[in-house]
């Protein structure tokens, strides 16, 4: 009961359910675009979803966050 109120509706009846609906479609358009941006062009895509080791922590960083954001977008959508 509770629980679907607060993510059908944000516990605020016909308004709270538009104003989720907006929210969702934001954040499918986000991962959408995010997808878009993230495409390897050229390369592979086996080399865009790897994590390098002993390139240093900033590549690493960047790998996760890239890798990550791919299967999370697949969620989020």
């Amino acid at each position: 009961g509770w629980l679907f109120e607060l993510h059908a509706h944000l516990l605020s009846g016909e308004l709270g359910h538009q104003i989720a609906g907006w929210a969702a479609g934001g954040l499918a358009a986000l991962a959408a675009s995010g997808l878009v941006a993230w495409w390897p062009g050229r390369r592979k895509l086996a080399v865009a979803l790897t994590v390098a080791r002993g390139r240093g922590a900033r590549r690493r960083v960047f790998d996760l966050h890239r890798a990550g954001g791919f299967y999370v977008s697949a969620l989020l959508l």
